[in-house]
C-alpha cells in the first residue's frame, strides 16, 4: 500500500486538481447563458465518441480528433464573456491584487463622477489600498456590492439615507457608504467648504 501511494501520489493530486477545477467550473457556468450551450456540446461530443468506440466507427473517430482543436477555439469564442467574467474575478481576489485599483473600476467610477458633477451632487470616495479603512466603515452603512454607475449615482443623489458621508471602495466593490472621514484640520476660512469638503482635502 505504501509503495502504491509512493508511487502513484501524482495522479492523486491531478485528480484533485482536475475535479475542483471541474467543480469550480460547473458552478460558475450553471448560471450562465452559454451553459445550455455547453451541455449540447458534452452530450454530442460524448454521444459520438462512445458510439463510434462501441461500434468501431474509425471514420468518426479519425474526424473526432482532428476537429477537436478548432472545437476548443469555437468553445473560446463561444464562452468569451463567461471566460473574461471568470478571469476579472480571479485577477481581483484579494490573494492576487494586492489591492491594486482596477481599471474598469476606476472607469465606472469616473463615469459616475461626471455625472454627478453635470447634476451639481457632491460625493466621496476612498480607495482601500495599503491602510486599513475598517474604523470608517463602521461608521457608515456595510453594502459589500459591485460598484456600478446608477449605484454611485444613486447613493450620493440628494435626501437620501446615504447620500451625507463617504464611501469606500475595496477590491472593485463598495464596501461601505455614508462613512465619516477623517476632516482637515486646517484653519479654512470659507463657510461654504462643509464637512464633506473638509474630509476629501484631509
Amino acid at each position: 500500500m505504501w509503495n502504491f501511494l509512493t508511487e502513484h501520489w501524482r495522479d492523486g493530486v491531478e485528480i484533485l486538481i482536475l475535479a475542483a477545477l471541474a467543480y469550480h467550473g460547473y458552478l460558475f457556468f450553471r448560471a450562465t447563458r452559454g451553459a445550455r450551450i455547453l451541455t449540447g456540446l458534452l452530450v454530442l461530443l460524448l454521444s459520438l465518441a462512445l458510439i463510434s468506440l462501441l461500434l468501431e466507427l474509425s471514420v468518426i473517430s479519425s474526424l473526432l480528433q482532428r476537429f477537436s482543436v478548432f472545437l476548443a477555439i469555437a468553445l473560446v469564442i463561444i464562452f468569451q464573456p463567461e471566460l473574461r467574467r471568470v478571469l476579472a474575478e480571479l485577477g481581483s481576489s484579494r490573494i492576487f491584487s494586492f489591492n491594486r485599483p482596477d481599471p474598469e473600476v476606476l472607469d465606472v467610477l469616473m463615469e459616475a463622477m461626471q455625472q454627478l458633477s453635470s447634476r451639481r451632487c457632491g460625493a466621496l470616495f476612498a480607495l482601500k489600498r495599503g491602510i486599513d479603512l475598517k474604523p470608517y466603515a463602521e461608521s457608515g452603512v456595510e453594502l459589500d456590492a459591485v460598484i456600478s454607475n446608477e449605484l454611485v449615482t444613486t447613493i450620493f443623489q440628494p435626501k437620501t439615507s446615504l447620500h451625507d458621508g463617504g464611501a469606500i471602495i475595496d477590491q472593485g466593490r463598495i464596501s461601505a457608504a455614508g462613512c465619516v472621514f477623517p476632516v482637515s484640520q486646517r484653519d479654512i476660512q470659507d463657510r461654504a467648504i462643509g464637512l464633506r469638503h473638509r474630509a476629501g482635502m484631509g
